[in-house]
Formats: C-alpha cells, structure tokens, sequence
C-alpha cells in the first residue's frame, strides 16, 4: 500500500465508522481511514448498522443520507457529508461535534461553528482487495449495485479499480503543452420531479461546458483534446462534439491527463467542486476553472493553483496564458502537486479532519 510518511505526528485511538452507504463519493472518506490506519495513526473497525443506529434509513437510492459517514471517536460524534449541494442533512447535524461538508461556503455555514468544510472529493479504491469493504458494499448497496461495488472492492477481473497511484502525476512542464477538457452534458428532463430551477441550472451548465469545447477547439485545434461523454441527451443535441466512449472511461481519461498540461474545470452539479479538479489538482496539471463556488482547506487559491474565468472567450484567454507562459504553468503545476499530497490524498484529508476535531 502506498501511503503518506508520518514522522512526529500524533495517533488519534479508535474510531468506529458507520458509512450509510457504499457510494462511490463515500468510499473516498473510507479509504482515507484504511489508509490512515495502515500506518498506525488511528484504530478502525468499520460498522454497517449506522442506518438502524442513527435513525437514517435511505427511503431511495439518491437519498441523501447516502453520502455521508458517521464517527465515533473519543466520545464524540464526526459526520462527513460529501454531497454535491450546500445542504446539511438535519438527522445528522444534530447530533454531530463535528460536521465536515464537502460543499461548504463561509457565507452559508459560518454561523455553524460546528460545520467545516472537508476538501476535494473524488473516487478511489484501496490499493489492495478489500474484504471488508465488500461486505460494507453487499450491506449497504440496493441490488445489483451491491454485487458490482463488492466485485470492485476485492479487485476482482471485469472492475477498473483505480487507486492512489493512477490519480498521481508529475509537475512537469512541456515544451509544447496540450490542453484538456472532457465533460457531459445533464439532461433537464430526465426526472419529472424535479423543481424548474434545478432544470434550469443543469440547461446552463450544459450550454457553458459546450461553448468553452467549441472556443477551445476553434482556438488550439490539435493541440486540444475534448469533448462530450457520450449520452443520449448529447448525441441528440451536440452529435459533433461527442467523444469517442473509450477516452471518457476513467482509466484512460486519468492517463490521457499525464500528456495535457492545462486542464479546464467548469462548475459541477449544484455549484459543487467537481472530481474532475480534483483529479487535475491529484496529477499536478495547470488548472484553468469556473470560480470555486466552496471551500477548500489549506491554501487553495487562484493564481497559485488556478486561473479562473465566467465565459468561455475568458476560458481561452487564461488558457492561452499558461500554454505562453511555462514559468507560470510549471509553479502552478508545482503547487498543485504539493497541495495534493498535504490536503487531497484520501488519509490526509481524514487526518486533517481528525486533528480539527481533537482541538475543537
């Protein structure tokens, strides 16, 4: 197992940890704590019952009690919620010491001193089978899900299993830099219950990741790798900008990255930081993104780690001045990469939380 040095750094006891579910948003929180216990930092055993325990029995697969995992360390209950949107979960909340949110604004939760924010989320798997994520799989997830999640866990043929070291890059800047952005599109109308807003949020999000593919391809031709993951909903609205299926698996995407040093970010659902920042923050890429609607921790800023934009002609022109300037691109590609391994590695964004628990 690959895992983080840790030198002088102190252990944090025994931690039972209920995840209410097997999501692959969840698994991340998972792994950190399997990480964080194979180098001795802290003691887990792993609890399916947190459902029955908390009284949050998921009434349908998106519910959202799904993406969270509930702590008990040191007499005191964490709760982790890596939901895309800014919600909390009451049920939860209420009985939280701490509450770590994925989607944390200052100006939403500041008045909350008990809700921080989580950092980056993304998916992955421990390096080696997982038996006891497979019985957390078969416990927690509905139907086929369950056998498909177990199948990943303990690494079995037919599962892509994509663990720490596929995630990782080098900050090394090219001579003749390449530029990336492969999205989807969300179709509005997929569910009949869903509020007009929330509609309309997805149409724009779609129509701003579908100018900045057509303004970058206009503007670096074969220098430029993009396109839409294909569906229904973008092969019948944008058939030309489709890509081809196998470039958007995630095992080939995250190793076309490694020959792209600029890579552009747009907002994810409901505003969150999508996997797909994360994952260029992970390989030390240059960053051009929409502006950060949440919180990070540690020192995340642009600049340093980013450049931002708001339309796509503004998308070309920051990214047009990365693939000028190597000095600029190299630092950010640099700092990406250490900000990756002090708060974006699965068991230090669990440390993190832990210490901030401990002092709380």
């Amino acid at each position: 197992m690959m895992v983080t040095t840790w030198t002088n750094v102190p252990g944090f006891g025994e931690a039972v940890v209920y995840p209410l579910s097997f999501n692959s948003h969840v698994r991340q929180v998972l792994v950190g704590f399997a990480r964080l216990a194979a180098v001795g930092q802290v003691k887990v055993r792993f609890d399916a019952s947190g459902r029955a325990k908390f009284g949050v029995e998921p009434k349908h697969f998106l519910d959202d009690s799904r993406l969270c995992v509930v702590v008990e360390i040191g007499g005191r209950h964490i709760v982790f919620d890596v939901h895309d949107t800014a919600d909390l979960f009451e049920p939860l909340l209420r009985i939280a010491d701490v509450y770590f949110k994925r989607s944390y604004s200052r100006a939403l939760h500041g008045a909350l001193p008990n809700v921080r924010p989580y950092g980056l989320n993304y998916g992955v798997e421990l390096e080696e089978p997982w038996p006891t994520g497979a019985m957390l799989a078969l416990r927690l997830e509905p139907g086929r899900h369950s056998i498909r999640e177990a199948w990943r866990a303990l690494d079995l043929p037919g599962c892509r299993h994509t663990v720490v070291s596929n995630l990782l890059g080098t900050p090394e800047a090219t001579d003749e830099p390449r530029v990336m952005f492969m999205t989807r599109v969300w179709d509005p109308d997929d569910r009949n219950d869903r509020p007009n807003e929330r509609r309309e949020e997805r149409r724009q999000i779609s129509l701003m990741r579908v100018a900045c593919i057509v303004a970058l391809q206009d503007r670096f031709g074969a220098r430029f790798t993009g396109g839409l993951q294909p569906s229904r909903y973008a092969v019948r609205n944008w058939p030309d900008l489709v890509a081809d299926s196998r470039l958007c698996e995630r095992h080939n995407f995250l190793a076309e990255l490694d020959r792209h040093d600029v890579c552009v970010a747009t907002d994810g659902l409901y505003g969150s930081v999508g996997w797909k920042l994360a994952e260029y923050v992970a390989k030390s890429r240059a960053i051009v993104s929409e502006p950060l609607r949440y919180e990070l921790i540690g020192s995340f800023t642009e600049g340093t780690n980013y450049l931002s934009f708001e339309s796509p002609d503004e998308c070309v022109r920051q990214v047009q001045l990365l693939v000028e300037d190597k000095r600029l691109r190299s630092a950010m590609m640099r700092s990406n990469s250490k900000y990756f391994a002090e708060y974006g590695l699965p068991e230090r964004l669990v440390y993190h939380a832990l210490s901030h628990a401990a002092s709380a």
